[in-house]
């Protein structure tokens, strides 16, 4: 699935029906389900202490991490309610939530990270530069998702998939604090 077709979290916008392109899987106890991840992106910079030699080091600069929805795995069943899709939104949410926690811990640990690229020449060592640096960040998108993974798990437990109203409405005004 490529990127286009994700819906990245915003504040302004609320999934709806028709964000929900997968069939559903008749053999699930849910009513919806929705697929969340992550998409990082990072810039590069020289590292200003690259002396002469032929080794070219590059440093890790900012580090953003999109919160993204994805459309072709998620599913609603045809006669969902209103409730059902209020707390797949709240999936989405979530993972915006744990990505804003865990963000500060990420940058302190990558920005300005310093490594090695390969490659025989300038700008072959710039066209391996972000897979390098990729393989460097791979760790953090790998606990930021296992992380979100724990929390989806909790907060279905929690309000039984939706149909616990008020352990819902309790998810529901932390992920509303995200719009303010």
């Amino acid at each position: 699935m490529s990127m286009e077709d994700a819906i990245i979290w915003s504040p302004d916008r609320m999934l709806s029906r028709s964000d929900f392109k997968a069939d559903a899987n008749p053999a699930a106890y849910e009513n919806a389900h929705s697929v969340v991840g992550y998409k990082m992106e990072w810039t590069l910079l020289p590292d200003p202490e690259n002396g002469t030699s032929n080794e070219t080091y590059l440093v890790v600069g900012d580090v953003r991490i999109l919160t993204v929805f994805k459309p072709m795995l998620s599913w609603v069943r045809p006669l969902h309610h209103g409730a059902d899709l209020r707390h797949q939104q709240g999936h989405f949410d979530l993972g915006e939530l744990v990505m804003r926690k865990m963000l500060p811990d990420i940058r302190g640990s990558y920005c300005g990270r310093r490594f090695l690229t390969r490659g025989e020449n300038n700008d072959q060592r710039m066209q391996f530069a972000k897979e390098d640096s990729a393989r460097i960040l791979e760790p953090a998108i790998r606990t930021l998702e296992g992380t979100l993974a724990k929390m989806q798990t909790k907060y279905d437990e929690a309000t039984a998939h939706g149909e616990n109203a008020t352990a819902q409405s309790e998810y529901d005004a932390q992920f509303a604090a995200l719009r303010v």
